[in-house]
């Protein structure tokens, strides 16, 4: 994998993981609910999988490889394939806002840990937007790092595991609220 993909996905990487710390710090509310240890290792391992298969693949760490970062070397597909990580990065963050101001009062008071039918954006046309725009955020890093072949399994376990979410969150949605919106869609807007 070419320098310019390896630091493009790194750095989109690394922005993602800052992003989930901001919101986890100070945007998301939580219920009393425990997250799983198993989750927990999941998602670790996931993130320390995913850099390594950046890593791994690129030039400067293969054996036998040398390379350098060039900036005029950077390719289209790098700027269109970020913008639409960021802003797949950006929706996911209004997401949470939504989801955390659910349970807070006009005054930013949290005054309930209950779960409420969430409206607005991506909520209008689909269950889960977050696991929409993760999907979108890795396809866009596969895309990225199309040159090696490890990545594609990254892809694959966030596709097979964010879409299981999105079914398991919908039809529980479904469940809980008698007045759920029938025509909102699971996980990809107008598709699923």
């Amino acid at each position: 994998v070419s320098p310019e993909s390896t630091m493009t996905a790194l750095t989109l990487l690394y922005v993602q993981c800052w992003k989930r710390l901001y919101e986890t710090c100070y945007v998301s509310v939580y219920s009393d609910a425990k997250m799983h240890f198993g989750h927990y290792a999941a998602g670790f391992i996931h993130y320390i999988s995913a850099t390594s298969c950046i890593i791994g693949e690129s030039f400067g760490f293969v054996d036998g490889s040398n390379g350098m970062f060039h900036w005029n070397r950077l390719k289209m597909e790098h700027f269109i394939c970020s913008a639409i990580f960021l802003l797949a990065s950006y929706e996911q963050l209004q997401t949470n806002y939504i989801l955390a101001n659910l349970r807070k009062d006009d005054h930013g008071i949290v005054v309930t840990k209950s779960y409420k039918i969430p409206y607005k954006r991506l909520f209008e046309y689909i269950s889960a937007p977050l696991q929409f725009t993760e999907i979108m955020m890795y396809l866009m890093l596969t895309i990225i790092l199309r040159e090696g072949s490890s990545f594609y399994y990254i892809f694959i376990w966030v596709l097979a595991n964010q879409i299981e979410t999105a079914f398991s969150t919908h039809r529980w949605l479904q469940k809980t609220f008698m007045k759920y919106p029938k025509q909102r869609g699971i996980c990809i807007p107008f598709l699923i």
